[in-house]
């Protein structure tokens, strides 16, 4: 019986037509793997991603899973553009799980872009995507002279790269790299800078130092990175014992006062060096004496934003000062408000705690990370966007996907 049926399956097999390989199209639509790309400052949406309104920063999710990457989510990654679709973008990642190298060419978002990444704390899905990371930007850095023009398109290559984190991250990655046999090479040196860690935290012993690592120094908390353009501030949050996690702060810088030019024509003012002290917000005196006060000439410019990123933790109430009148608050959502014991025993947050973060730091809109992978249904995800708002008090809450 077993031999007929053998035959029969031989005899189908010989007469069925082999199977044609599918044709690719060249236009084919690229669809990004797992990525969703959250823009808070434009509503509106458009299916072509380079046409959409300038906004000057935009937020993108490369992974939202907790503990690792699962079929639906890849671990830990927020990606924040600055500057986005202008000349001089730049993006920052914030944490770096495993697969985030993927995920970034998988994403409108450039190699080439990122010059700052930020690691909330050491624990592996936050942190095991880095080394291949820098393995593939000194890679991209070493050959930039060979490739930039047909990689990049412009006239530089990937732009230099400092990662920030606890202290203790340093000794990771020339581990890492040693170990796993990365060439060192100077020329495409990562700086590294350490958040000095508390009396508290677990000190791990002294690594060799590696070529491609360049140590940069320890920090405070508080400010870290000032530019032209945008303020990093950090604070030391709860997560576990013996283990320093830190939520990032970014703020645009403000920019001066606007000068109403008609108002200080009529004032007897011209533009000049007065206008300096005008956009200062400082009153100015005329040769015949008259006083032009800043108020009646100026107006307050563009209010700049501010951008709240959360890592892993059951207690953020140190951040809240630095993060006072968020736009964006990224927090993490481990569990459901009926989970909370078990969430608390690993150091994790709910999403009606994520809410209440975002209501203390009167934020205009949260939006949710670091989901468990037992909340893969619509309806589980639905839940926890509906406890956050809850105790949010308001509606502005998305899921990161």
């Amino acid at each position: 019986m077993r031999r007929c049926v053998a035959m029969r399956r031989l005899l189908y097999a010989a007469r069925t037509p082999p199977r044609q390989p599918p044709v690719l199209q060249r236009n084919a639509e690229r669809r990004p793997l797992h990525t969703y790309t959250v823009d808070p400052f434009v509503r509106s949406r458009r299916k072509n991603y380079r046409r959409r309104p300038w906004t000057g920063l935009e937020l993108t999710c490369l992974g939202t899973g907790a503990g690792g990457p699962s079929v639906d989510r890849n671990a830990a990654c927020v990606a924040l553009r600055l500057d986005a679709h202008g000349e001089q973008s730049t993006t920052w990642l914030f944490d770096c799980g495993e697969g985030t190298t993927r995920q970034v060419m998988s994403s409108p978002i450039s190699h080439a872009d990122i010059d700052r990444i930020f690691i909330t704390h050491l624990h592996g899905d936050h942190l095991w995507g880095l080394p291949g990371f820098l393995a593939t930007w000194s890679d991209m850095k070493t050959n930039e002279n060979k490739i930039k023009h047909i990689r990049y398109g412009r006239n530089q290559g990937p732009r230099e790269l400092t990662v920030y984190g606890p202290e203790g991250l340093y000794d990771y990655l020339c581990s890492t790299l040693t170990y796993s046999q990365v060439p060192p090479r100077s020329n495409a040196a990562v700086k590294v800078v350490e958040i000095a860690s508390s009396e508290s935290a677990n000190r791990n012993p002294k690594q060799k130092p590696h070529g491609s690592l360049v140590h940069s120094g320890i920090v405070e908390e508080g400010t870290i990175v000032e530019t032209s353009t945008h303020v990093v501030s950090c604070a030391r949050i709860v997560h576990r014992p013996g283990l320093d996690a830190y939520g990032f702060v970014v703020e645009e810088v403000a920019l001066p006062r606007k000068v109403l030019v008609e108002e200080a024509r009529r004032a007897g003012l011209t533009p000049g060096p007065l206008y300096q002290h005008l956009q200062a917000g400082q009153d100015v005196v005329l040769q015949d004496g008259t006083v032009v006060k800043a108020d009646d000439v100026t107006q307050e410019n563009v209010r700049p934003r501010k951008v709240v990123i959360v890592g892993d933790t059951c207690d953020a109430s140190a951040l809240v000062p630095l993060a006072e009148n968020a736009d964006i608050v990224v927090h993490e959502a481990t569990l459901e408000d009926e989970q909370w014991i078990l969430a608390r025993r690993h150091g994790h947050s709910t999403a009606g705690g994520a809410g209440r973060f975002a209501a203390k730091a009167k934020a205009k809109a949260l939006i949710l990370t670091h989901m468990s992978s037992r909340h893969h249904s619509v309806k589980h995800l639905e839940r926890l966007r509906e406890q956050a708002r809850k105790s949010f008090g308001r509606q502005e809450v998305v899921l990161g996907r």
